[in-house]
């Protein structure tokens, strides 16, 4: 499929309807997170993931602000046939969403404590949010740079490639909660675990687009 020159309406299914699947599929994976955490893990545990969300969607929207913003300039180029611009865009935005996400989450980890007391965490509640955040800060880079791989697969032209990881990454983490919270019953450790070792999935499956034939997307010296 040409997106410069087939139908408006074939496009726009192609494009729209992985998309609404792959968040369809997130989203249904954060439902049944919740359902492991709140029967197997307890009310502390829901409440140490809530008291956690301020701070995941922050860098989740951050990361969302460089995925949408860059995509959519290399997309233009694209379009235009300069794809040694576009590359350039796609390089620079990945290295910026790299330098950016391992630094804050660094210094989001070394003042944890500190910011879920001013978040509204209670004595009781300190000890279980901070084993959850410690983990989850470690693997959030890794979604936060999957992200923006996801959004410039789609821009290259591979949907359902983006949908795929994104299935991908549902039910691995689904899996893993089963495994980890309930057969192994490593608590909200487990519950973090599982959420950091499913975000490595995004990258696993997408990455390796930006280096084959059917990519038009290249890493380039900035």
């Amino acid at each position: 499929m040409n997106v410069t020159k087939d139908k408006v309406s074939s496009i726009f299914f192609k494009y729209s309807i992985p998309s609404v699947l792959g968040m369809l599929a997130i989203s249904s994976a954060s439902i049944v997170d919740g359902y492991f955490i709140g029967n197997y893990v307890g009310d502390l545990g829901l409440a140490a993931i809530n008291i956690s969300l301020p701070i995941f969607s922050l860098l989740f929207g951050l990361s969302l602000m460089l995925a949408i913003g860059g995509s959519v300039t290399s997309g233009k180029l694209i379009g235009e046939k300069d794809i040694k611009n576009a590359s350039l865009i796609f390089t620079k935005t990945v290295i910026c969403i790299i330098g950016f996400s391992f630094i804050t989450c660094f210094l989001l980890f070394i003042n944890i404590e500190t910011i879920l007391y001013l978040l509204g965490s209670t004595d009781d509640l300190i000890k279980i949010s901070m084993e959850y955040m410690s983990i989850l800060l470690i693997f959030l880079p890794f979604l936060m740079i999957g992200i923006v791989l996801d959004y410039f697969v789609r821009v290259d032209n591979r949907p359902n490639l983006a949908f795929i990881a994104l299935l991908s990454s549902a039910v691995v983490h689904v899996l893993l909660d089963w495994i980890l919270i309930v057969h192994l019953e490593k608590g909200i450790f487990g519950a973090a675990l599982a959420t950091g070792i499913s975000e490595l999935v995004l990258i696993i499956i997408l990455l390796p687009h930006f280096f084959s034939e059917k990519g038009s997307l290249k890493f380039v010296k900035p």
